[in-house]
């Protein structure tokens, strides 16, 4: 009785050295299947088109793949693990995360999140507030780089569903 779904993106990603400007266009397509109405696995190909040889090899988007769990405890708390892999789908240097999210009321959820990057030897932690309406969501991610706190990134997302 599980149900099966579908995805595709598409994506430009654009960057500027001192000299010269690179852009390039590339897509995700994921997979996921939902055994129950609590657990769902996922499988992801992210940058899964070729790059450009005339773009320098540093700035190439390389194809990484995606495996990843979500459990459903209850109707307002979530558990995530994922597994990435390191540039070119290197599967000795993966990137493992995980992420809970507990709602608070019906609209507002609270994040955390852990990852450690093999392949960059790195370890993030992160918080995230949520706004999850019907058709329009609003969240906040700050990510900081571990032991030292450094990197600190802050990210606001806007999503609009129809």
């Amino acid at each position: 009785n599980g149900k099966i779904g579908f995805g595709v993106t598409g994506h430009l990603f654009q960057v500027k050295d001192k000299i010269d400007q690179y852009q390039q266009t590339n897509m995700d397509m994921g997979l996921i299947y939902t055994p129950t109405t609590y657990l769902g696995f996922a499988l992801v190909g992210y940058d899964m088109l070729s790059p450009r040889n005339e773009i320098p090899e540093a700035y190439r988007l390389t194809q990484t793949t995606g495996l990843g769990a979500n459990w459903l405890y209850s109707p307002s708390m979530r558990f995530r693990l994922d597994f990435v892999t390191a540039p070119n789908n290197n599967f000795n240097k993966l990137t493992r995360m995980l992420g809970y999210e507990n709602y608070f009321g019906k609209f507002v959820v609270g994040r955390l999140g852990y990852q450690e990057d093999v392949f960059n030897e790195k370890t993030y932690a992160s918080l995230g507030l949520g706004l999850d309406l019907p058709k329009f969501g609003l969240n906040y991610a700050f990510l900081s780089e571990l032991p030292r706190n450094a990197n600190e990134r802050h990210s606001i997302d806007l999503t609009f569903g129809f």
